[in-house]
């Protein structure tokens, strides 16, 4: 189920960037694209005892970016938990929601097919149901990916963000999540030709 928080503000968001166009971006000609993952989330043993599970599963993740120049990209974004549960396959011990803003370079490849990158950026992280009296939480990201763009349109990405929480926040711990899904380029991509495309 969806927390009254996160999902009251997840989905205004999520309609906030439909209103202005929800796009994901990795080249000039093409400066903007949408994207759509799942994602999940791993606390480590420790912190685990005290969130109450080591994996927490996100069905809805959400990314909006933008190149600027010389392999620099904006991106701002959401992760929601809108299905906690799915039995026999996974239970969330509690909805995980965070906003999420990060620089990325993606060292002046953007106009190839295969587009690794690195970033850094900021997310704030709803108070996790598990610990009494939690708040929402600030975090730094650290991050790491790649897209690979199989279509002029398409591409999968595949993204690592470690969301460090300092020690003076005690409402959401560090924690490392992962996402796979796809991006939409709306703009025309030109792709270069791959070994079994030539002759």
């Amino acid at each position: 189920m969806i927390k009254s928080f996160g999902g009251k503000l997840g989905i205004g968001f999520m309609f906030f960037l439909l209103s202005v166009g929800i796009i994901y971006s990795q080249n000039e000609e093409s400066k903007w694209t949408a994207g759509y993952s799942l994602a999940m989330v791993k606390f480590n043993d420790e912190d685990a005892k005290i969130i109450g599970e080591n994996f927490n599963f996100q069905t809805t993740k959400i990314n909006v970016s933008r190149y600027f120049s010389k392999g620099l990209i904006l991106d701002a974004g959401f992760s929601l938990s809108l299905i906690d549960r799915i039995e026999g396959f996974y239970g969330n011990a509690f909805s995980y929601f965070s906003i999420d803003g990060a620089i990325r370079y993606d060292f002046n490849n953007s106009n190839e097919n295969f587009v690794p990158y690195i970033g850094i950026g900021g997310s704030l992280v709803g108070a996790p149901s598990t610990i009494p009296g939690s708040k929402l939480t600030n975090t730094y990201n650290f991050i790491s990916g790649a897209t690979f763009w199989f279509h002029q349109h398409i591409g999968m990405n595949t993204q690592f963000t470690y969301k460090l929480s300092p020690a003076e926040y005690q409402s959401m711990k560090s924690h490392a999540q992962v996402s796979v899904g796809f991006v939409y380029s709306f703009g025309s991509r030109v792709l270069e030709r791959r070994l079994w495309d030539r002759d």
